[in-house]
């Protein structure tokens, strides 16, 4: 990195041509008079030729660098001269403080009410020469952000200390009312190796906590998300939507738990209390623990057995598929007749209407008669997933193995693709290019399966630009799928309602998008608002 590439252009007004301005080079102790020089220019010591930072005053504080940026804030570490302690110090860009200073400054007088261990405390706010800003503690150590990149994922016995007291600290604050809203591992610091959850201010410009929450009377919920991807993160390197977490050795429980905090609806999702439990290890009562889905435990040593065996079953599975499909149309149109054929025409017509209660009714009706045929079985099994999945309803990892059970119980299907299919959008295991392998054995079995993966992606959260791929692939396969099949007509509109919301390049009149999209759309919006990325670039 060249001098120009370091030196920072501030957004603050500065005055440091009035003031006298001397430090001492931190190598040598050398005094120099920077006065005259910019804030925050890089500039040699000109005896030991070390590198030092021009400061720069701000009230009574003296900003020594610049340590953060985002759209509408920087973040300078500062030495407070009245308390002569090392502090951050967030100022709101000038031309946000007309709309947004009042905002910034509340946000941030209820932030410091936080008394906790857990929360990084703010010690004051103000404004000076027009500009809003508040201080807070410094902490040099790094965030849980920083460990990952360093380290890699973290071992349960090293992360677990740090989940728990990031769950005590969110929970303090939503005693107090408060909700973060961009529970991240960057705004997890850590402090003498214990860590913390801070910026509880940075929600200030999202207006009324209701409004960003997926369900007005659980307010929570995005951030108990949030912090499942994190706590994900932090044990695997990779973000849910990636999966990988069968090749770390993380407890069951554990599992079990993230699972949980990502994969349910937004009412009634795992509770602070309850995670906190799992924990340190206790147990939940009966009715809690039959609300966690239960993790497969694992067999390693079976796995590694028969790994080059399962790989060898698999590609014979594939070619004899591929010669039925190729030698045998007929074969191919037995297979897929369920998916073909409209045969609970109840059940589509209701999910339509986006009826999706109704229609999951319908569907479990289905199900359980004991005179349906199994094409309609295997129909209704795919539909009731879709209704509740599509309704963000916290049952559907329940419904998914409630649907495997009865088509197990009816014996129906003997084929992997059906129960793939069923169980993938409450299935952290299966890699979505796995289930398109496995049911691309005509066009609407693989438009369905790409819909699936649209699906699970807004529920454990990707990439805009992965997203937006993933769209493109299902509006594909759409265009060859059968425009008469109940497929086409349940997932066409969706999937152009998706685009259009995700790009906002065009408004469907009265749409109402599923929760779990708008919760997605908005946690794109943060993260990119983060990163600085302009309305250009998400295009």
């Amino acid at each position: 990195m060249n001098r120009a590439e370091k030196n920072h252009s501030t957004d603050i007004e500065h005055d440091n041509s009035g003031k006298l301005m001397k430090i001492c080079c931190h190598n040598c102790m050398q005094k120099l008079d920077v006065s005259s020089l910019a804030p925050f220019e890089h500039i040699d010591c000109p005896k030991c030729h070390g590198e030092i930072i021009v400061p720069m005053w701000f009230e009574h504080y003296l900003f020594e660098e610049h340590i953060g940026t985002g759209k509408f804030a920087n973040v300078y570490r500062a030495l407070d001269l009245t308390l002569d302690r090392e502090v951050a110090v967030k100022v709101l860009k000038p031309e946000h403080q007309k709309k947004y200073g009042e905002l910034f400054l509340n946000a941030a007088r209820r932030a410091a009410r936080l008394n906790h261990f857990s929360i990084t405390p703010i010690y004051s706010c103000g404004e000076f020469k027009k500009q809003a800003y508040f201080v807070s503690q410094y902490i040099s150590e790094g965030t849980l952000a920083d460990v990952l990149k360093n380290d890699g994922p973290m071992p349960i016995e090293k992360a677990l200390p740090w989940m728990i007291e990031i769950t005590e600290g969110l929970h303090y604050a939503s005693k107090q009312g408060m909700v973060h809203h961009a529970v991240t591992l960057e705004h997890m610091p850590l402090l003498e190796e214990r860590a913390k959850i801070s910026d509880f201010s940075s929600s200030f410009l999202e207006g009324d906590s209701a409004e960003l929450s997926l369900n007005a009377e659980h307010e929570d919920n995005l951030d108990i998300f949030n912090l499942g991807v994190a706590f994900y993160q932090l044990l695997t390197g990779s973000s849910p939507a990636e999966g990988g977490a069968e090749n770390y050795n993380i407890p069951d429980n554990i599992q079990s738990l993230i699972l949980k905090m990502l994969t349910e609806g937004v009412v009634n999702r795992v509770s602070y209390s309850e995670i906190i439990k799992v924990l340190k290890g206790g147990k939940l009562t009966e009715a809690e623990a039959e609300a966690l889905p239960v993790a497969e435990p694992r067999k390693k040593s079976i796995l590694k057995k028969w790994a080059k065996q399962f790989i060898a079953i698999q590609l014979l599975i594939l070619i004899i598929i591929f010669a039925i499909l190729y030698t045998n149309n007929k074969a191919e149109t037995v297979k897929s007749d369920y998916l073909l054929t409209n045969h609970t025409p109840d059940v589509v017509r209701a999910l339509s209407n986006n009826s999706l209660t109704a229609a999951a009714k319908l569907a479990e009706a289905v199900l359980e008669d004991v005179k349906s045929p199994p094409v309609a079985k295997k129909a209704a099994a795919v539909l009731i997933v879709l209704a509740y999945g599509l309704n963000n309803d916290r049952r559907l990892s329940e419904k998914c193995d409630y649907a495997v059970k009865m088509l197990k119980i009816a014996n129906v299907s003997k084929g992997k693709a059906i129960y793939a299919l069923i169980e993938y959008p409450a299935s952290l295991k299966m890699p979505p290019e796995q289930l398109l392998e496995l049911m691309n054995y005509s066009p609407n079995s693989t438009a369905l399966a790409h819909f699936m993966v649209v699906m699970r992606y807004l529920y454990y959260g990707c990439p805009r630009d992965k997203f937006l791929k993933a769209l493109d692939e299902l509006e594909q396969a759409l265009d060859k799928a059968d425009h008469d099949s109940w497929i086409y007509q349940v997932l066409y509109e969706r999937s152009i309602l998706y685009r259009a919301l995700i790009t906002q390049e065009a408004i469907i009149p009265n749409a109402k998008p599923d929760p779990v999209l708008k919760s997605f759309i908005k946690q794109l919006n943060k993260t990119e608002q983060s990163l600085g990325v302009s309305p250009e670039k998400k295009k």
